[in-house]
């Protein structure tokens, strides 16, 4: 899959002006970064699953019960509310899989801001004024 831009080198500039320099990142921020970056989708298509990733996690947040368990029924809500998620698409798959994988690594915290950064990089607005 091609982009239209280094996704990798566009979420280290926005992780970099959030949190600072890669030694002041919270711990996983890079694996994380470097596992976004493999999600076969397109960037309106990934752009849409970090929404409802952020909107499952805010949905748990809200409940305190940040279980690996809940988050998942939560994303397949968010995901299926957003597009329909559909479980016979490689890609969307891969992108469930990898986001579910980012989330058990990271903090509650640290998921959000993470995955806040990755949608400022891939929201339609900033293309539109990049074109």
């Amino acid at each position: 899959m091609s982009r239209d831009f280094d996704l990798k080198f566009e979420l280290y500039v926005a992780l970099r002006e959030q949190c600072g320099s890669r030694n002041d990142w919270p711990v996983g921020f890079n694996t994380a970064r470097h596992l976004l970056c493999t999600i076969p989708l397109h960037d309106r298509e990934l752009y849409r699953f970090l929404r409802c990733a952020r909107q499952a996690s805010t949905h748990l947040h809200e409940r305190a019960r940040l279980t690996s368990r809940l988050y998942q029924y939560s994303l397949v809500l968010a995901l299926d509310s957003e597009h329909g998620f559909d479980d016979q698409d490689e890609g969307h798959v891969a992108a469930w899989h990898i986001l579910l994988a980012i989330h058990g690594m990271l903090d509650q915290e640290t998921f959000d801001k993470f995955v806040d950064c990755a949608i400022s990089v891939l929201e339609p607005e900033r293309e539109a004024v990049g074109a």
